[in-house]
């Protein structure tokens, strides 16, 4: 599943669908959401979002993959440069044991290699962590 970062944590969402009622009633069966971080539903510059989930109580933060902008031009806000984007993995890697990791939207052009080097981004978020 993919909701935006503040449907975990009781705030708002795309469609009003209750991410809370779907933990409550069948949460066992979800493994994990690729929770979106950006474009105004989340930011990853700092800790803070992705820690409001995991305190809120809903979702535990194995099951939180933090989904990232991995360049400015794929949406209008919410792109942190890679630089700051591995100091948060670092940081959350040693909040949480059981961090979930971090997926990024879209690879095809991700900094800092751009579409030249894509890999680069999914190398250096996988060292930060």
């Amino acid at each position: 599943m993919a909701p935006v970062a503040s449907a975990l944590d009781g705030g708002g969402n795309l469609s009003g669908f209750s991410y809370d009622d779907l933990v409550h009633d069948d949460g066992s069966a979800i493994n994990w959401f690729n929770a979106q971080f950006y474009c105004g539903w989340g930011d990853l510059s700092s800790t803070a979002d992705y820690d409001a989930i995991v305190d809120y109580g809903l979702v535990p933060a194995s099951k939180v993959v933090a989904g990232a902008i991995t360049n400015p031009s794929n949406c209008g806000s919410g792109y942190v440069d890679p630089t700051t984007l591995e100091g948060t993995l670092s940081q959350l890697v040693a909040e949480h044991s059981d961090f979930g990791g971090v997926a990024g939207w879209e690879y095809f052009n991700s900094e800092p290699g751009g579409t030249a080097a894509p890999w680069e981004w999914a190398a250096d978020m996988s060292s930060a962590m």
